[in-house]
């Protein structure tokens, strides 16, 4: 009885869980309140891979997972008028977590257009500073909002383009604090729907 109750419910659940990969690029402008000044930052190809539930016909929520490798530039201090360099580029391997619900326009979930949005945790894992290790820099972890859109097409693939803000400082500072503002792209291709099909 329990492993039929078991094998009931595992079927029930797959039927509004779907998984998959995503490859993307994420770009963001640096804001900083303090004697720093920067420029921006942008990624190479993010890798990752997301878990989706369908709540209902219109409403889900996504939980994506993503290794990037982000080089911020243009970093100096600003003393009265003068402008000195403080670093030329850094390189930041992370690991960031998003939680989003999506809203499907046409009641048909993961059939067309959709509306995301919730929050990001971005941890840093290592940070090099013009070329020489660096943990003091940039806090570990920093949170985010975001807030955007994605379309799925040709029944497996998805695009998104999710503009996002940093809620906290992404540096190790008092002195100074950051403020990030920018957007992710992702493809993405899921996986469930091909091995189901």
């Amino acid at each position: 009885f329990l492993f039929l109750l078991f094998s009931g419910f595992n079927t029930a659940i797959a039927q509004e869980l779907s998984y998959g990969a995503l490859l993307g690029y994420n770009a963001y402008d640096v804001e900083i309140v303090g004697p720093l000044i920067a420029g921006s930052g942008q990624s190479g190809l993010n890798i990752g891979g997301f878990v989706d539930y369908q709540l209902n016909s219109s409403f889900g929520v996504r939980g994506n997972l993503i290794y990037s490798s982000i080089e911020e530039t243009h970093y100096g201090v600003l003393q009265g008028s003068a402008l000195y360099p403080y670093f030329d580029v850094s390189n930041i391997k992370t690991v960031q977590v998003q939680a989003l619900l999506r809203y499907d326009v046409n009641k048909e979930y993961n059939k067309g257009f959709y509306l995301t949005g919730g929050f990001r945790m971005n941890n840093v894992l290592r940070a090099k500073i013009d070329g020489i290790e660096d943990e003091g820099f940039y806090k570990k972890t920093n949170f985010g909002a975001m807030l955007g859109f994605g379309v799925n097409f040709a029944k497996h693939f998805g695009f998104e383009f999710i503009p996002e803000v940093n809620l906290t400082n992404t540096l190790d500072s008092t002195e100074n604090k950051a403020r990030n503002y920018g957007f992710y792209t992702n493809l993405t291709v899921n996986l469930e729907s091909i091995v189901r099909k």
